[in-house]
């Protein structure tokens, strides 16, 4: 997408299917959208309802500072890619899995998420997302806002909870997220400005006839009987 006339580089209309394996896609002209000359940002991947994407590798990019990266409405599996964009980098009303990859965002001033996850499904097993933005509390930026499953990845930026509530299991985070972890589940403080969310780990019978008594999610660290 490569001009002012808003639109997509890609857009997957209902009953089509996306499979990335490489390359890369992008938005390269940052165009005001608010301006009275009626310019308009594009999206770079719009998956409509009813559409699905793989993204297995490539980049995803975006340099406008009012559109995303991707725009999602359908069901996207990202296994491995760099999704990149200033504003958002991912709005979520579908169902998304990210297995791995990279995601990021970030500029001073306005409010930008890494993912955006409004009426949708959002999982995540895996990946680094980064939010750069400086001013994130200032302007309510963050590195997830919305109920997202999180089972693994690293994540730098603030957590969010606008539309609905995180659901933390597993990760690494830099700003404490011990409101939004799952019940059963445990935040360690790391003590280098890092938290870490996981399972009760356990190495004896007694502290796993414990765990499952108390509800708690565990990690066995040796063989018991």
């Amino acid at each position: 997408a490569i001009d002012g006339n808003g639109g997509y580089a890609i857009r997957n209309y209902s009953g089509s299917t996306l499979t990335m394996n490489s390359g890369k896609i992008a938005t390269t002209l940052e165009d005001d959208h608010l301006s009275d000359a009626g310019g308009y940002d594009a999206t770079t991947l719009r998956v409509d309802a009813g559409s699905s994407a793989v993204i297995n590798g490539g980049t995803i990019e975006n340099v406008c500072d009012f559109t995303s990266a991707i725009e999602n409405y359908g069901t996207v599996v990202v296994n491995d890619a760099k999704i990149t964009a200033i504003h958002t980098a991912v709005y979520n009303k579908g169902t998304m899995t990210f297995n791995g990859g990279s995601v990021s965002c970030g500029m001073n001033g306005t409010t930008r998420h890494t993912i955006y996850n409004l009426s949708g499904k959002t999982t995540i097993n895996g990946g680094p997302f980064v939010n750069t933005a400086t001013d994130q509390n200032a302007t309510g930026s963050s590195v997830i806002n919305g109920a997202v499953t999180v089972n693994a990845g690293t994540f730098n930026g603030r957590i969010e909870n606008y539309y609905g509530t995180p659901v933390i299991k597993g990760g690494t985070f830099d700003t404490d997220p011990s409101a939004y972890v799952a019940p059963g589940y445990q935040v360690t403080d790391n003590g280098n400005g890092t938290w870490t969310v996981g399972a009760y780990k356990v190495s004896t019978s007694d502290e796993l006839v414990d765990a499952i008594a108390n509800g708690k999610a565990v990690e066995l660290t040796q063989d018991v009987n």
